[in-house]
């Protein structure tokens, strides 16, 4: 038994990864969908927080959606390996939470009434993914990007505590969650 899963054989365990890949590229589509079209429901939210920067932010979802919008299309229309799998995840992951990020970057306290939507995506990564070992690489990219940005904005104390420890609850629950989706298609494999 490996960390948490029944473990199979070698050659058993890359067939699983084909046949979990196969199951995935079947079911993203959608969800991936309807997450870049649900980005723009929170422009209202952008607006609110600062009308000044409606603009920028409709230009900020308008690229997130489009690029999520894309990897939906990807899922879609071709038979994705497990590695080509990951990769579009990935994107669609970073997408969603860059988009959150500059979104929150470019709006006046944006990082301070906002970390709870940081913390949205990475839970999110948790279907996208064959592997639950793989949830915390995915979230990588977007996890980087806000220490970064909260970095150049000049944001420390409570409130760089505050959004670090919502992007990080958000990796491990969704390591936590891809951990019983991996534990249960194992079983059904």
């Amino acid at each position: 038994m490996g960390f948490l899963l029944p473990t199979f054989d070698e050659a058993t365990e890359r067939r699983f990864d084909v046949w979990r890949a196969s199951r995935l590229n079947d079911a993203l589509s959608a969800p991936v969908a309807v997450g870049a079209v649900a980005m723009f429901s929170f422009l209202l939210w952008d607006w609110l927080l600062d009308p000044s920067q409606i603009y920028a932010c409709i230009a900020i979802r308008t690229v997130g959606s489009v690029t999520m919008l894309w990897c939906a299309w990807t899922y879609r229309s071709r038979r994705l390996s497990p590695r080509a799998l990951q990769a579009v995840g990935m994107l669609a992951v970073t997408s969603g939470t860059v988009t959150i990020a500059f979104t929150q970057y470019v709006l006046k306290d944006g990082f301070l009434y906002g970390p709870a939507g940081l913390a949205l995506f990475p839970t999110v990564s948790a279907v996208v993914v064959t592997r639950a070992r793989q949830a915390p690489l995915v979230n990588l990219p977007g996890f980087i990007l806000v220490l970064v940005l909260l970095w150049v904005q000049g944001i420390d104390g409570f409130t760089r505590l505050n959004v670090t420890m919502f992007v990080g609850t958000g990796i491990f629950a969704s390591f936590v969650l891809a951990l019983a989706l991996e534990h249960t298609a194992r079983y059904g494999f």
